[in-house]
């Protein structure tokens, strides 16, 4: 995922937090889901450089 995108994610969930007056909570929840993602994102990227090292 690029940052471009983690960026956009991260405004729509402000956003959403802002509009709908959430809890602290769910912004943390939401926070946490998307450096979930991220870091996902980075290891699959990682595993995919190591595949073409291999090749």
């Amino acid at each position: 995922m690029s940052a471009t995108a983690c960026a956009i994610l991260a405004a729509f969930a402000i956003f959403l937090f802002l509009r709908f007056q959430l809890d602290v909570r769910w912004m943390i929840y939401g926070l946490m889901a998307l450096a979930g993602v991220a870091a996902w994102a980075f290891c699959e990227s990682l595993e995919e450089r190591r595949t073409d090292d291999e090749d």
